[in-house]
């Protein structure tokens, strides 16, 4: 498939804004994710001026990193059980669990972060009556509370643990979509700041 990325070596494209209604963020997304139409690409740039969009086949120099990457790295995806991180609380999370579940390996993780008290969260499971989490079959629940944009709640996660990180647009948001995508930014460039200092 064609890939889409800036023309200015000095801007990196970080992840995508997608989904009709609430807005998802994914940050780092898998090779194998295809932007659709309406997805919107969240860049790392100068200014917004600095760059535009190229579908040009990547350059010489280019192949020639990407093959050095690939023979001191492996490429393949993560087998067996994984741990995945929802940042955020939306109004449809219980059905993206009970998706989830259909298609995770079995005794994978998935980490719930929001605000939002865990009391609530499992009361809210119960009256919709389409997640029941005693029938989950592949995925295992945990529960943390906090701000999915202050950085000490984040730190507390040990984030470099994560195969998987997903940003949601928080229901409460939902009026107020440029709020709304400035904390899923501020959230993404968190992450992936703290992320990078835990390397050796």
């Amino acid at each position: 498939k064609d890939s889409v990325r800036p023309r200015n070596r000095s801007t990196s494209s970080v992840g995508s804004v997608f989904g009709n209604g609430p807005r998802t963020t994914i940050l780092n997304p898998p090779n194998s994710y295809v932007i659709e139409e309406g997805d919107e690409i969240i860049v790392l740039a100068e200014d917004d001026d600095t760059y535009e969009p190229s579908i040009e086949f990547p350059s010489q120099a280019v192949r020639e990193a990407y093959a050095r990457c690939k023979s001191q790295h492996s490429t393949r995806m993560p087998e067996g059980p994984e741990k995945m991180l929802f940042c955020g609380w939306r109004r449809d999370i219980d059905d993206m669990i009970v998706e989830l579940d259909k298609i995770a390996e079995p005794g994978s993780e998935l980490t719930l972060m929001s605000t939002i008290p865990v009391e609530t969260r499992l009361d809210g499971f119960r009256e919709s009556a389409k997640l029941d989490v005693n029938k989950l079959q592949n995925l295992r629940l945990k529960h943390q509370v906090g701000n999915q944009v202050i950085r000490r709640h984040l730190e507390g996660l040990e984030l470099q643990k994560f195969d998987s990180i997903l940003i949601l647009a928080d229901e409460a948001l939902e009026t107020n979509m440029q709020t709304a995508d400035s904390r899923s930014l501020a959230s993404l460039l968190l992450i992936r700041d703290i992320i990078k200092k835990s390397i050796p």
